[in-house]
């Protein structure tokens, strides 16, 4: 049986779990970033190829902001 003063090696359970959570948190972060990035790619090369003018664009932004929104 281990003595209560003898420290313990490597993380605690919980400790554990935190680290866990936090690195499914920063690969859901780093999913939606490139999401994010390959979506306002395709949005330009849309945008390119139907010659849409810049207020038209503001626009598109709003669009496709509040449909990640509703998500």
């Amino acid at each position: 049986m281990a003595d209560k003063d003898t420290p313990r090696k490597g993380p605690s359970r919980e400790e554990e779990e935190m680290m866990r959570q936090a690195a499914e948190a920063a690969l859901r972060r780093r999913e939606e970033n490139r999401n994010r990035r390959i979506l306002e790619e395709l949005m330009r090369a849309w945008l390119f190829a139907t010659c849409i003018d810049s207020v038209s664009v503001g626009a598109l932004r709003r669009i496709v902001s509040d449909a990640q929104i509703d998500e």
